[in-house]
């Protein structure tokens, strides 16, 4: 089980040992974003091929939150790491190294607003341990859509 360190570090076990960790620095508090549980409408494509989800109302950012664990150690989501691995440390068209990848997330809470959340992943070095770290920013807040997602 992970704990967090006085710098909003996750640690899922040794510092010495090299896999894959996550930190998070958000200008919305993750525990908010749970506990209001957001229904996803909309994402970019590469969201859904991350994740694996499909765009249906019962998804929820709690559940998306689910592949950025904050209890347990980032390295276990297999599926995650190999999608970001590919994202990330692979050169792109232009023959560099991707640096961040990012998810426009529309969510709709529950008195019908639509909220659009900025989800970025970065890749960082910290000392021999590669680390994602994860910034989820309100982008804007929109009126009620015409369309009924209950």
């Amino acid at each position: 089980m992970g704990s967090t360190n006085n710098k909003g570090i996750k640690v899922g076990g040794s510092f010495l040992q090299d896999y894959f960790k996550i930190f998070y620095r958000s200008n919305t508090p993750m525990l908010l974003i749970k506990q209001k549980k957001f229904g996803l409408i909309e994402a970019n494509e590469s969201f859904f091929k991350l994740t694996g989800f499909t765009r249906s109302k019962k998804n929820s950012i709690s559940s998306i939150m689910s592949i950025f664990p904050e209890t347990q150690p980032f390295y276990q989501n297999k599926k995650t790491i190999d999608f970001l691995k590919q994202k990330l440390y692979s050169k792109n068209k232009k023959g560099s190294k991707n640096k961040k990848i990012e998810f426009v997330l529309t969510c709709k809470q529950k008195d019908g607003k639509l909220f659009d959340v900025l989800m970025s992943i970065t890749p960082l070095q910290l000392w021999k341990n590669k680390v994602y770290q994860v910034l989820l920013s309100p982008i804007q807040k929109r009126e009620t859509d015409t369309q009924n997602f209950n």
